[in-house]
């Protein structure tokens, strides 16, 4: 199940700069297995009118051009739940369809 997340009354601010998407242990980055893109992964911290919290979202394309300490517009994004039953955890992951600097989703 994929949630749609409503972000108009949020800002974005990159805590963590894109890297390759990698499961753990293995060297090759993940790709998308719908599209065949690869996958990258980024740290924002996503503040609300009442608080904020740091987030690791993905995004399947080319590497998003942002670097720390920048606000962005994540664009699409998702919030996916995942339980491993067998180990006992769970937690939710979050997907956008894009992430660009926010000046510049402004000004398109």
């Amino acid at each position: 199940m994929h949630l749609k997340l409503e972000t108009s009354q949020m800002s974005f601010l990159v805590t963590k700069a894109p890297e390759p998407r990698r499961d753990f242990g293995k060297t090759e980055q993940k790709v998308d297995k719908a599209t065949g893109l690869p996958i990258w992964v980024l740290d924002v911290l996503a503040q609300e009118p009442d608080g904020g919290q740091v987030i690791r979202v993905s995004v399947a394309g080319e590497q998003p051009r942002v670097t720390q300490g920048q606000m962005v517009r994540v664009e699409g994004l998702e919030a996916i739940p995942w339980v491993q039953f067998e180990k006992k955890t769970s937690g939710t992951a979050f997907r956008a369809f894009s992430i660009v600097p926010a000046a510049a989703a402004k000004a398109a």
